[in-house]
Order: structure tokens, then sequence, then C-alpha cells
């Protein structure tokens, strides 16, 4: 399902569909490594992998210059100093062909043998030799590693490194939904996901449908589904109700807020009952919601602050 448009993503669908199975292979490496690297690099890895053409010859023998120009000039490929990286745009598509035909974990194997994987030295400290860029994109590229291995305990632990070890990090909270594209969730992948992981892509779609005003009825059904309590913690189904409300349906979420007793829980009821034209139940609400810290909502003096930014005043 696509929550906006964006043809030029499927211009370069297109244009890579239209590539020799070699060249495609070629790139679908490019969608796993993420960060700019050098074409040497990537020969050894290709050599690693023992991949070959038709013709029986080893795939880096055909990463030379000539193909180099043209996947750079076709848009599939992006110059970064001398360094080179997918086109963001279709780096999902490709890195889920690898998962589809098997080759994935080979693949991330020899990639993290040649081309290494830290995000910290052994004293838990960021990698300084790395741009804060490099190391944002070196983040990236384990988290989309974590999220098609379906490792919900690795996930949330690169997560808490990118707030706690990279506090400037631009990416944040976001990083799931940037991790799969932000225009695009494949709902069956994401059943297929395990609960912690679900959750984690559902905050950010949350995030990205409330602050850019996308009203989006089917995921909210999916939410629904996946998060339905009583089956779920608190915090679960806290999210699912934001996201209804986020969505103009405070009626809804205070349905599923029933029977929920948390901070989070009562200062969302006091934004439903403010926008339902409730005052009274609203400011009983949030006068015994404790203050959150940075979880997401907070409730104090008479306002609601959701995890998008969002201020209501209830007194």
């Amino acid at each position: 399902m696509r929550l906006q448009g964006d043809t030029s993503q499927q211009d370069l669908l297109s244009i890579y569909a239209d590539q020799p199975r070699e060249v495609r292979r070629i790139l679908q490496l490019f969608s796993v490594i993420y960060e700019p690297v050098g074409q040497t690099v990537v020969k050894d890895i290709l050599k690693g992998l023992g991949w070959k053409s038709a013709d029986g010859r080893g795939l880096h023998q055909l990463l030379a210059k000539p193909l180099r120009v043209q996947l750079l000039g076709l848009g599939l490929l992006v110059d970064n100093c001398n360094k080179y990286h997918i086109a963001l745009e279709i780096s999902e598509q490709l890195t889920r062909e690898l998962v589809d035909d098997g080759s994935f974990e080979l693949v991330v194997n020899v990639v993290e043998k040649h081309y290494g994987s830290e995000l910290v030295d052994r004293y838990g400290s960021p990698l300084y030799r790395l741009s804060t860029h490099q190391r944002e994109q070196r983040l990236m590229r384990c988290i989309r590693i974590a999220l098609h291995r379906n490792e919900g305990r690795q996930l949330t632990a690169l997560l808490g490194l990118s707030w706690e070890t990279f506090p400037k990090l631009t990416l944040n909270k976001s990083l799931p939904l940037r991790a799969i594209g932000s225009s695009l969730l494949d709902l069956k992948w994401f059943a297929s996901r395990s609960m912690t992981i679900q959750y984690l892509i559902a905050r950010a779609f949350l995030l990205f449908s409330s602050t850019n005003l996308v009203k989006c009825p089917e995921l909210s059904r999916v939410f629904e589904s996946a998060f339905r309590p009583p089956q779920n913690e608190p915090a679960t189904v806290c999210l699912l109700a934001e996201f209804h409300l986020l969505q103009g349906a405070p009626s809804e979420a205070l349905l599923l807020l029933e029977g929920v007793e948390s901070a989070e829980s009562m200062a969302l009821k006091g934004c439903c009952y403010c926008l339902l034209g409730e005052g009274e139940s609203a400011l009983a609400m949030v006068s015994i919601a404790p203050i959150k810290g940075d979880k997401g909502v907070e409730a104090a003096s008479g306002m609601c602050l959701l995890r998008d930014g969002r201020v209501y005043c209830i007194s």
C-alpha cells in the first residue's frame, strides 16, 4: 500500500528491471551495503560471493568504469566523493529480492566480513573515524538487516544505540520507517514480522501519518488487528489509540482505551474528551495523569503533548 505517489521511484524500478540479470545482482548487493563504498571493496565482496555471469565470468569483472558510469547516468547508483551507493528510493525493493530468492543471509555475511558492521568501539563510543553521516548510514544498514532477519531484540538495541550513543543523528524514532521506505508498507510483510518489530514500525508510521497529515484507514485496520486489547500491553494499546486520535476518530480511541490504566492512557483520554467537547471529563483525566518523560505523551498543567509535538490545551 502506498501512502503517497513517487513517480521517480517507479521510473527507477522500471530502469532497473530492464537491466541484465548480472547487473541487477550487482545492484542488489549495493542495496545491502547501503552506505557509500569504493568500487574495489565491492569487487572484493563479489569475489567472496562467487557470483558468475551466464558465460562463467565472475561478476566482479563486470564492475568496471563503463558499467559504473552507465549506472550513475541511469540514476541507479549515486556518486558520493568517489564512493557509490544505491539510489535509496529503490534500496528496499532490491534487498527484498535477495530475501525472496534466499541469498540475503549469504550476502549479509560476506558484506560484514569484508566491510565491517561496527558502530561503536570496544569502549562503547561512536566510531569517530566515520563522519556523522557515515555512522548514520551504517546504522541504517544494520537496522535494515535486523528488520529482514526479523530480530526484534537486535532492532530495539540498535534504536537504543541511535538515541543514546548518537543523540545528534537526524533519524531518531522514524528509523524503522525510513529503513523500509516512508511511502511504502507491504502489509503481508508487516504481518510476518515479530510483535516487537510490528510495534516499532507502527509507531514510526504513526509519526509519519500525523506529522504529514496523511489519512491511512487501511493501516488503521491493520494496526487494530495486530494490537487489539486485551492481548497487548497498555503502551501498545495507547499507540493504536493515538493513531485513531490523530486520524480524527476520538470516539474510537476512547473505546480502545477502556480499562487501560496508565499515565499515557489518561493523557490520551483527556485529548479525546477535549475533542468531543467534554471539557470536565478532559480536565479530570489530565489532572490525574502524572507528568511523563520522553516516551510519548505528556500531561501537565491542563495540557496534553502528543508524541508528534501536537499540544492540546484543556484548561
